[in-house]
Formats: structure tokens, C-alpha cells, sequence
């Protein structure tokens, strides 16, 4: 592999930005001196001593309040604050390479969120104007602003496209509109699925749009409820990408996610399961669905089979909750006709669903994993008993609904619900109350990493698997105020424990494209970064 940095140490880079007496809403130079250093930092690896992570540490004069790692690239942006005690100060907003280890470029602005695109570093900015920026990689400069913020961009094979307002989509690198579309949002954006150059998306029912163009459909559907007599708390921001705000009395994600298959899309709301021509936004069949209190449901295929679970839950004022009672349907994909239902024994809801190729389909809860096969017939269970004894398998980190699974090929990806879990996966990866666990799909350990913290995979690369201890047992009881990260290779052996600062917890990533050297990088505070390429652990 390629190896992108070299440890220089006591090297410091010296940049002159220009200097605003006052700053009207924009983008602005500076001339205000910063200085940058970099120093050789040594991670000791209590698993083995002989084997050490050495990296660079970077250090910035300023509080870091932001940041957007581009992983292609290798750059950084940071929102940086110059007088952090001050509420509404301009802030920095600064480029800063990765590999060279040097400042590219930075701007005096108010900016608030960030994104990157090829050619751009595209921001939102704060305070009375709240516009929206579109600066040159190269230099900072502003080549585009509007008077709207922006919601999640999306990728295509020759550009980057964005959304604001209800749902006008832009051009991030030029600024300009592509489309307009009025759009009801009563009860939020819920999933969205990129096909080429088309995006199907479920908000209020199913809208499908050519990106460049706007062009397609739209099949309005109920997918969730107004209870007026629960009506509490303020409202919430909602959407994937169509902003809004949706009162604390209704009732959302009363649906599934949207399942495409050939020319069809097959889609839950509430009391209807639907299947929808995907060329013209035709409804092929629907079928009602029992028990009048399905919610969140997600929905896959096997063969011929479309296989519905309904989780049991739903979402009021942003919140998690329990709606209604889990169950597992199976339907005819061509005809919608109902082949089985059956309620599933648990007391709490399915948190997720992940399925193996042939065999059959995992439940999670918090409290047990259970494996169904194909026919809907319950093959195994294993966790707690009941709400006061534990035996066995306690899956604590389901609580905050962040289960991790991974497969046992090469794939590089952390799987994190059945949307992106590989179909021949046939394992899946549990915390305990023992530590992390390995399941098959007879419900068994196939290996343990015992230990006094619980851990969960945040990572995976082609050689190595990395582990966190959840939030709850964040501290190093030998160092208190540091974490431990645990370093596995992808046959699942112990390479390194390394003691991170607390403070690196929800800021440490791997970055490294397929064809790099994977590099450990997190925030040492919240003035340092660190880098530890992860050459040495190779070798060994």
C-alpha cells in the first residue's frame, strides 16, 4: 500500500489570512496570522507492546467547533472559532490537506454546516442571513450563494445535486435551480432510494423524479396519524431532505422502506402494502395489512416471497417509541395475496432485521436475537428470559438503537440495517453482557472477546475491524478520562488495545480509500487532530 504520510516532528506552517474591521453576510479574506504545528505522537498498545501505532499530530490555535472529513481526497474542513465565547462571531472556515499535512486555504464567514462535491466546499451559513455558499476547492473563492440552506446532497455520475426549500433541486457546483416541486409534508421525509439518475422517495406517500429534470410520479399515501389527546412537547425539525416541521401531535414512520425489484416497488403505509409499477407510478396490487397497527415495517424478498416485519414501533416528536405489536407476514410478489402471518413472542420492538442468502432472517430486540426461516417458523431464540433474569445474550447497545453487524466475506462496509447488509452474510455481530459476540443461525456463539467493557465494530477495513466501547462505559478505569479502542483483524484475532482521550469518542474515523493505507484519525481535543497510518500492524 501506499503510504501517505511522512512524521515530521516540531515542523510548524506559518499562513497569512487578510483581516475584515467589519463583516457584511458572506465570504470574507483575512489577515489575521495562524500557526499550525505538527509533532510525532506514539500509541502504546497494551495488547502488544511490540506492536505500536506511531502518527503526526496536528495542532490548530483556535477551538474547533466543526468538521468534514473528504476520504477521497483527504482533506479536512473545520469551522474554527476565533473568540469561542462569543455567541454570534464570525467563525474561520478552513481547508486543510490531509497528506501534506499543510492549510490550503481559509475564509472569515459565518458558516454553520458543511459538503463537499468535487470542485466544491458548498456551506450553510448562520446568523440573519442564513445563505448558502458554493466556494472553489482550489481557493476558497465564492463562486455561487443563494438565499436558502440546503438538505442532503446526492452524488451523480457527473455531478452533485441538493435540495432546498420543500424540494427545488440545485446544481452545487454552479448554484443554479434544476426543478421545483410542491411536495405535501405532513408526516416527514421517511426513506429515499438513488437509482442512476433518478430518486424515488417515500413523504407522504411514494414520489419518483428524474434528478436533472424533476420528471416522474407521484402516489400520495397516508403514513402516519394525528393524536391530538397525546399533543406534548414542542415541534421538531424533520426530513431527509425536505426540511418542515411536523407538530408533536402526529404520529410518524407508520411505514416501510422502499424495495425495488426489476420494474417494481413494493412499499408499506400504515394499513396497505403496495406494489407499484416503477415506469409509470401504476398501482399493480395492494393488500391490507391485519391488526390495524402496523408501523415502522421493513420489507425484503425471498424467491418469490415478499416478507413483511413489522417492528412494533414509531416516531412522536423526533422520539423512538413502541406502536402497535411486532409481527412477520409473508405475500405473493406478483399477486400481493397473503401466505402467512404470525405474531412475534417478544415484549418490546424489533430494533432490526438482517437475513442470510438461504437459510433465514435474524430479529434484533433489546433483549433477544431471534432466527426465522423462510417459511416464518421461529428456529432459535437466545437472550433474556424475561424482564428480571438475564441469561445469556443482553443486547444493551440496541437501547440506543446503533446495532452493528458484519459479514464474514471481505466486504469493507459496517452494516447497520438490512438496506445495505449483503444477502450472503451468515453472521452477524452482537454486543453482550460479556463483551462482543459472534451469532450463527442456530442463535450460538461462534466466538466471544470477553472483557470488562462492552465494545461495538464503528469500522471496518480490509484487514482490520475496529472496536468501541459504548457511551455508557466510556471511561479507561487504569486511565480515567480515556477509552480504550480495540484493533481486530478480519479473522477476528486481537491486534491492539489503544487508550484514546474521551474527548475522540464520537470524532475518530478510518480513512483510506480501497486501494490505500488505511489511517486511524481522530480529534485528540478540541484544538488536535491525529493521524496513525496502520502500516506496522500489516506487517505483523
Amino acid at each position: 500500500m501506499r503510504t501517505f504520510f511522512t512524521l515530521i516532528s516540531s515542523l510548524a506552517f506559518i499562513v497569512i489570512l487578510s483581516s475584515c474591521s467589519t463583516l457584511p453576510h458572506g465570504v470574507h479574506p483575512t489577515t489575521v496570522p495562524i500557526q499550525i504545528t505538527t509533532s510525532t505522537v506514539e500509541l502504546p498498545n497494551a495488547a502488544n507492546p511490540d506492536l505500536k501505532l506511531q502518527g503526526t499530530r496536528i495542532d490548530f490555535p483556535y477551538e474547533i467547533s466543526t468538521y468534514l472529513v473528504d476520504k477521497n481526497k483527504m482533506q479536512i474542513c473545520l469551522i474554527a472559532k476565533e473568540t469561542p465565547k462569543k455567541a454570534n462571531a464570525p467563525v474561520l472556515l478552513l481547508l486543510y490537506d490531509l497528506k501534506e499535512k499543510k492549510l490550503l486555504w481559509s475564509k472569515k464567514t459565518y458558516a454553520w454546516t458543511m459538503a463537499f462535491t468535487d470542485q466544491r466546499v458548498v456551506f450553510y451559513g448562520f446568523k440573519s442571513s442564513f445563505k448558502t455558499f458554493g466556494l472553489d476547492r482550489e481557493n476558497g473563492n465564492v463562486v455561487w450563494q443563494m438565499d436558502q440552506s440546503f438538505y442532503h446532497p446526492i452524488k451523480l455520475k457527473d455531478n452533485h445535486i441538493a435540495f432546498s426549500g420543500m424540494i427545488t433541486a440545485f446544481d452545487m457546483n454552479t448554484g443554479l435551480d434544476l426543478w421545483s416541486k410542491k411536495i405535501t409534508n405532513e408526516y416527514g421525509w421517511i426513506d429515499r432510494k438513488v437509482i442512476d439518475e433518478e430518486m424515488i422517495a417515500s413523504v407522504d406517500g411514494l414520489h419518483r423524479f428524474n434528478l436533472k429534470t424533476g420528471e416522474g410520479w407521484s402516489l400520495v399515501m397516508t403514513t402516519g396519524k394525528t393524536d391530538h389527546a397525546k399533543a406534548v412537547g414542542a415541534n421538531i425539525a424533520s426530513g431527509i431532505l425536505g426540511g418542515g416541521y411536523i407538530p408533536p401531535e402526529k404520529i410518524t414512520g407508520l411505514s416501510s422502506n422502499i424495495l425495488k425489484q426489476d420494474d417494481r416497488v413494493y412499499f408499506s403505509a400504515t394499513d396497505d402494502l403496495h406494489c407499484i409499477d416503477y415506469t409509470s407510478g401504476k398501482e399493480i396490487w395492494h393488500t391490507e395489512l391485519k391488526e390495524k397497527k402496523t408501523g415502522n415495517v421493513c420489507l425484503f424478498l425471498n424467491k418469490d416471497k415478499l416478507i413483511l416485519v413489522n417492528k412494533g414501533s414509531s416516531y412522536r416528536n423526533g422520539l423512538y417509541q413502541k406502536y402497535g405489536h411486532p409481527y412477520i407476514a409473508m405475500f405473493d410478489m406478483t399477486t400481493g395475496q397473503e401466505l402467512m402471518w404470525r405474531a412475534v413472542d417478544v415484549e418490546v420492538p424489533v430494533k432490526d432485521v438482517s437475513y442470510t442468502k438461504e437459510d433465514g432472517f435474524y430479529l434484533l430486540t433489546e433483549d433477544n436475537i431471534l432466527f426465522y426461516d423462510y417459511q416464518g417458523e421461529l428456529k432459535c431464540k437466545s437472550g433474556r428470559v424475561d424482564k428480571k433474569t438475564t441469561n445469556g445474550i443482553v443486547n444493551k447497545a440496541f437501547n440506543r438503537a446503533r446495532p452493528f453487524y458484519i459479514p464474514l466475506t471481505t466486504d469493507q462496509n459496517v452494516y447497520q440495517s438490512l438496506y445495505s447488509l449483503k444477502k450472503d452474510s451468515n453472521a452477524v455481530t452482537l454486543i453482550t453482557n460479556n463483551g462482543v459476540s459472534f451469532i450463527n443461525e442456530q442463535c450460538n456463539s461462534e466466538q466471544d472477546f470477553s472483557n470488562s467493557e462492552m465494545q461495538e465494530v464503528f469500522a471496518i477495513t480490509d484487514d482490520f475491524l475496529f472496536m468501541n466501547p459504548p457511551d455508557e462505559l466510556i471511561s479507561d478505569p487504569i486511565n480515567p478520562g480515556r477509552y480504550t479502542l480495540t484493533l481486530l483483524s478480519r479473522e477476528r484475532n486481537l491486534l491492539g488495545s489503544f487508550s484514546l482521550p474521551k474527548f475522540s469518542r464520537d470524532r475518530c474515523e478510518v480513512l483510506g480509500g480501497a486501494s490505500e493505507q488505511p489511517v486511524l484519525f481522530y480529534f485528540n481535543d478540541n484544538k488536535s487532530i491525529v493521524l496513525c497510518p496502520l502500516s506496522p500492524m500489516n506487517k505483523k
